[in-house]
């Protein structure tokens, strides 16, 4: 079972939906009645962003120096700015990092023909790996960003460009399904390390988290859970249920699922309370448990109602109609049709051009950049790099409110909030497994 987007197939149980089919067996069936939807800004320049990506490891080149360059999306075009390289290259050093030290591990010792600790004695890097797990079940396959093979162990990285929401690593199913394609691939593997890359969503554990597991506990989730699970997507009538998982699904706009939540979660009781109006402080409405319940409630209401005004738009635009609502012409802004010869005709009437164009600072990212090509030696390439550090700063991000069970330590509000530890770093998750040191 596969859909067709552009020149590319898409398993309508692969692994970016693997958490969705799980949790909504039936949403596979009614996603496929829906079709896919059109492909959102946000995705298009995720889609950017890992291929610019996959470029600078293919051809050893820093994000920066692509820092101008156009990439096409599936229905937009992107150009490469100081933001979007300066998180690309987390996820470029974080591989070139590891395949560094998988080198090193691996590398024999001094006069000895055998390798230090591993029996295979190249590393295997391999980006947008084919994952095809149609040993497990028919139709089962997807593309893994980066998988990197040394000896007897896994590293699968796969790349976040979103900044909206910080996805866990922790038990994560579309990371363990990459996993599963070169863990079978490869029979020496025994053990997996699953990272995430995520530079742009603030999460505590910083933008590169990492989960570990025994290739036998992978084998064993697959048979147990996963296997079973796209089983009960191709059962007739396949059960469908509610919750954050509905985030992506194409189907959301039409769900009955979804819309029994969405009106259940709306349908709270608004508890009132004796106003005192000597006492601006105690104008409120409704009683403090039940604030908390409607903000609860207000994510997925949020998403539900965006999703059924993408239906209507989309039905607006193909000339389908929708009862009640119309296209009209937004609110434009004008532009030059022809910028050179507007500057000539002001020049001409006395307006300097100095008027005319604004300059703005260039980043650090692209300072660092500049300097590296004004610099010919390759060693002092990296010593005026830490010296120009000295002039910038990474200020900690804007507080944010988010429900109590997520991830995070709550802010002392009395301090300023310092940027989570392990920001730069690999963040290794905690594990029940007792195993070996891994190389990753």
């Amino acid at each position: 079972m596969s859909e067709v987007r552009g020149e590319k197939a898409h398993s309508v149980v692969g692994a970016s939906s693997a958490s969705r089919f799980i949790a909504c067996p039936g949403s596979v069936a009614l996603s496929g009645h829906v079709g896919p939807g059109p492909s959102s800004v946000y995705a298009d320049e995720g889609t950017a962003a890992h291929e610019l990506g996959e470029n600078c490891l293919l051809f050893g080149e820093d994000a920066e120096d692509r820092i101008g360059e156009i990439i096409e999306g599936k229905e937009r075009s992107f150009e490469v700015d100081a933001e979007m390289a300066e998180a690309v290259q987390v996820y470029v050093d974080f591989v070139k990092g590891k395949l560094k030290a998988c080198r090193k591990a691996l590398a024999p010792h001094p006069g000895s023909n055998q390798p230090r600790s591993q029996p295979h004695h190249d590393p295997i890097l391999r980006l947008e790996y084919h994952v095809d797990l149609s040993w497990l079940r028919s139709g089962m396959f997807g593309t893994a960003d980066t998988i990197l093979i040394g000896g007897t162990e896994l590293l699968v990285a796969d790349y976040k460009h979103g900044q909206g929401v910080a996805v866990e690593v922790k038990d994560n199913p579309q990371l363990r399904y990459y996993a599963l394609g070169p863990a079978k691939d490869f029979p020496a593997i025994t053990h997996v390390t699953m990272a995430i890359v995520q530079p742009r969503a603030i999460h505590p554990d910083g933008p590169i988290r990492s989960d570990r597991m025994s290739r036998a506990a992978l084998m064993k989730w697959a048979e147990e859970e996963l296997g079973p699970a796209v089983d009960r997507t191709r059962e007739p009538n396949a059960p469908r249920a509610a919750g954050d998982h509905c985030r992506w699904c194409s189907a959301l706009a039409v769900c009955p699922e979804a819309l029994a939540k969405a009106q259940e979660d709306a349908a709270l009781d608004f508890t009132e309370v004796e106003l005192d109006f000597d006492k601006p402080a105690d104008l409120v409405t409704t009683d403090i448990e039940t604030l908390s319940k409607i903000l609860a409630a207000k994510d997925f209401i949020t998403k539900y109602l965006d999703a059924v005004a993408a239906l209507a738009r989309r039905r607006l635009d193909s000339g389908e109609g929708f009862p009640g609502w119309k296209l009209v012409r937004g609110k434009s802004r004008r532009k030059w049709s022809n910028e050179e010869g507007a500057f000539k005709y002001l020049k001409k009437q006395g307006i300097a051009r100095t008027e005319l164009v604004t300059e703005k600072s260039v980043s650090p990212a692209q300072a660092e950049k500049i300097l590296a090509k004004h610099t010919k030696d390759r060693k002092m390439k990296k010593v005026v790099k830490e010296e120009l550090a000295e002039y910038w700063e990474k200020p900690p991000g804007s507080p944010r409110m988010v429900p109590e069970d997520q991830a995070g330590e709550s802010l002392d509000t009395s301090k300023s909030p310092d940027v989570p530890e392990g920001e730069f770093g690999l963040v290794e998750t905690e594990t029940n497994e007792t195993e070996e040191e891994s190389i990753f």
